[in-house]
Order: C-alpha cells, then sequence, then structure tokens
C-alpha cells in the first residue's frame, strides 16, 4: 500500500506540472488505474484483483529501474 500511496503522490505532482499532452495522457491514465486498485486495496477485494495488481506494479517497478537506468546513462 505504501507504494501505491508513493506513487499516487507522485503522479499529483507530475501532473501539476507543465509536461507534453502525451506524457499527462499516460500519466492520468496510470493514476486512474492507481486509484482503482487503492480502492480494491481499502475493499480487500478478492485474490484476482491482487494478482493483477501485482502483475501490474511488477511491470510498472521494472519500468520505473529502466527509466531511472537511462537516465543515469544520459547524465554520465
Amino acid at each position: 500500500m505504501n507504494l501505491m500511496q508513493a506513487r499516487k503522490d507522485q503522479l499529483l505532482d507530475l501532473l501539476n506540472t507543465p509536461v507534453p499532452i502525451e506524457d499527462r495522457r499516460r500519466l492520468s491514465a496510470e493514476l486512474a488505474d492507481l486509484k482503482q486498485d487503492i480502492v480494491a486495496h481499502r475493499h480487500d477485494d478478492d485474490e484476482r484483483v491482487w494478482d493483477d495488481m501485482r502483475r501490474k506494479w511488477g511491470q510498472h517497478i521494472s519500468s520505473q529501474r529502466g527509466n531511472q537506468a537511462q537516465i543515469r546513462h544520459t547524465l554520465l
């Protein structure tokens, strides 16, 4: 839950800064998914929902790590 809440806060901060329209749409969609996942977590939904959340957040975390590595490589 802490991971989801932290990402939600990051997304809200990003949406309040100037970003290209395409990125804003992608971030808005990710925020909508995240809100749905948090609601599912609070309401203790079934295992199918949890499996979906684990898959989605596993992909998101892998993507974030790849983005961070790419940024580090660019800065070096």
